[in-house]
């Protein structure tokens, strides 16, 4: 499997031959954003989404799942994500490092 992340254009996902794209504008998506700045793979195989100014988006091949300012985020810029072995999420924001334990 593979996953393109793209400043304008949502995420793909390239399985079994064929490409599935998640946009906002896409029922069900709940990709809070079409411009993407990271993508993670986590330790339990799940998807963390760094956004433009829209927070983050966690993927478990199922459900999307949003972050954002109102969740502790320092800010909603997401330039970079980490996932530790303890399962917190460290957040690299254009304000400084968020850490979330879902």
């Amino acid at each position: 499997m593979v996953w393109v992340a793209t400043d304008g254009d949502g995420v793909y996902r390239l399985a079994d031959g064929a490409w599935t794209k998640y946009s906002p504008s896409d029922t069900g998506a709940g990709l809070p954003s079409t411009s993407v700045n990271c993508v993670t793979l986590a330790p339990d195989g799940t998807l963390w989404f760094g956004l433009y100014y829209a927070g983050a988006a966690h993927f478990d091949g199922t459900t999307w799942v949003s972050v954002q300012v109102e969740d502790g985020l320092v800010h909603s810029n997401v330039n970079d994500i980490y996932v530790d072995d303890q399962g917190r999420v460290w957040f690299a924001t254009s304000g400084g490092v968020s850490r979330y334990k879902p």
